[in-house]
């Protein structure tokens, strides 16, 4: 599952959950998250970020 980066005030997950998974096919990676907040969750506040579970590939576009 891809990680995750929480920054500001920490969210509870509680009873909810957090999946992922995520298929790479050449230079393509469909990646899939699924938070699901539960009646025990608190959202916390700030940004939620996600890392990519495979190298970024970067290229060059012609200007």
């Amino acid at each position: 599952m891809p990680n995750g980066e929480i920054i500001g005030q920490r969210p509870r997950l509680g009873n909810g959950t957090l999946t992922g998974r995520h298929v790479q096919a050449g230079k393509l990676a469909m990646i899939r998250r699924v938070l699901e907040i539960g009646s025990t969750s608190t959202p916390g506040a700030g940004d939620w970020n996600a890392s990519l579970p495979v190298a970024p590939v970067v290229s060059t576009m012609p200007s």
